[in-house]
């Protein structure tokens, strides 16, 4: 063992003549004086679409260019991706009411939520006219046949107003 002790300690003596020959001394550096770095940027993909918010998801406006068969069609992916952002909306604003009517002894807590659902059915663009339009909507064949189903899940979602 002695030859490794020995070779270890020779070549711990020739870093630290190494350094000595280099002159190692250090420099003090500011913080304020180093390169801040940028800030990261969030990569967006097409595999990660950004989250929609309701007002992206004016579902008054997307009924209103309902007019035949090919614009219904065209309808079907907004409108199915809007009543699923809708229906999670409307449980958030249903389970909040809750939650506030209970917390602050409101007894009131169905006309809070009706309230509450009639806000967030406001943010989707969705207002007293709405049912009317999709009764309409439903009348013509073609677009029935397109979408019907999603309008009257959608008509379904709509209190009386």
């Amino acid at each position: 063992m002695k030859p490794v002790l020995a070779g270890s300690l020779g070549c711990l003596f020739l870093a630290l003549a190494a350094c000595d020959a280099l002159g190692s001394t250090t420099k003090s550096v500011a913080p304020s004086s180093l390169p801040t770095p940028a800030a990261p940027s969030t990569p967006t993909t097409p595999d990660m679409p950004a989250v929609p918010t309701a007002a992206e998801f004016d579902l008054g406006k997307l009924l209103g260019g309902v007019t035949d068969g090919a614009s219904a069609e065209a309808a079907k992916g907004p409108l199915e991706t809007g009543i699923g952002a809708l229906k999670k909306a409307l449980a958030g604003a249903d389970a909040k009411a809750k939650l506030d009517g209970a917390a602050g002894g409101n007894t009131d807590t169905a006309g809070t939520a009706k309230k509450m659902a009639s806000d967030v059915l406001a943010k989707f663009g969705l207002g007293a006219g709405t049912v009317d339009s999709i009764a309409k909507l439903l009348d013509n064949p073609a677009v029935k046949s397109a979408i019907g189903p999603m309008l009257e899940q959608l008509q379904g979602m709509i209190p009386a107003m």
